[in-house]
């Protein structure tokens, strides 16, 4: 391996880590506070309604909040990238499907009035292989 890469590594995988646990914390924020809020949203997606959709919208937001903690303090580390990992590849799917129906509707991804479209979709799939990334890394805790 590259030197400098073998250098860089530690802080690029906390980096990796503050961002993208910050970013599931700071998604996971505003979706708490207003689950009727959210509920809305993901009804919109057209792919689940009525009970489902309540039941996500409440259970989500602590997922996401959850797996962001544990990745930015390095505690179960890959358990909760695996669950991130899941549901950053339903998120994908769920944009997709939007996208190609044509739905113009807020993503529910952030606290703003973010519309779906394919930039939503590329941000997913970075944060996916961030995700991967950390993974594959030897010094993430299973354990707490």
């Amino acid at each position: 391996m590259n030197d400098l890469y073998i250098k860089i590594r530690p802080f690029l995988i906390l980096l990796i880590r503050l961002i993208l646990g910050g970013t599931f914390l700071y998604a996971a924020i505003p979706k708490i506070l207003d689950p009727a809020g959210f509920a809305i949203e993901v009804e919109n997606y057209q792919i689940i309604n009525g009970f489902l959709s309540h039941y996500s919208a409440l259970l989500l937001p602590w997922i996401e909040l959850y797996c962001g903690v544990l990745i930015i303090i390095n505690k179960m580390a890959r358990y909760a990238l695996t669950i991130l990992i899941l549901l950053i590849g339903v998120f994908i799917i769920a944009l997709l499907s939007a996208v190609f129906r044509g739905l113009d509707i807020s993503c529910g991804c952030f606290a703003s009035d973010t519309r779906v479209s394919w930039l939503r979709i590329y941000e997913d799939v970075i944060f996916l292989c961030m995700a991967f990334y950390l993974f594959l890394q030897d010094n993430l805790k299973f354990k707490s």
